[in-house]
């Protein structure tokens, strides 16, 4: 995103997180020279290969912009941004089953579970064959 008060021309993208170098994503030809108005984004969306973090850890990364303003090469700026990708908890069950997520979808899970086989035992119940009693005089 822009958010100076002119036009800005993206002339460098890299990403990075620890252990890992600096490099050139593959969207790098789509937004490398690319002219941002004041207030206008563009995004940049890529694959990586191995990259998810190991379950419950988290991967800091960061990308690095260079912008100039347009038409004046010598006023440049590098732009650092980070974010965190989290890796949800794996929760094993006794039956060797796992699940991700936070607890609170596993609880979700259950209690839904429970309640359906709540439901369908009552249904079983209520339309269950009856006797009928007759009475002899």
């Amino acid at each position: 995103s822009n958010t100076s008060a002119v036009a800005v021309t993206i002339t460098s993208l890299t990403d990075a997180w620890p252990g890992q170098a600096p490099f050139s994503p593959t969207c790098v030809t789509q937004i490398v020279g690319t002219t941002l108005a004041p207030g206008q984004s563009a995004t940049c969306a890529f694959t990586l290969n191995s990259y998810a973090p190991t379950a419950g850890g988290s991967v800091t990364n960061t990308a690095t912009v260079i912008g100039c303003q347009q038409g004046v090469s010598g006023n440049c700026a590098t732009v650092p941004g980070t974010s965190t990708v989290l890796s949800p908890p794996v929760f094993a069950s006794a039956g060797g089953l796992a699940f991700t997520g936070p607890p609170a979808h596993l609880q979700l899970m259950l209690e839904l579970g429970f309640s359906m086989v709540s439901i369908g035992s009552f249904l079983l119940w209520f339309t269950r064959p009856r006797r009928v009693r007759t009475e002899r005089s």
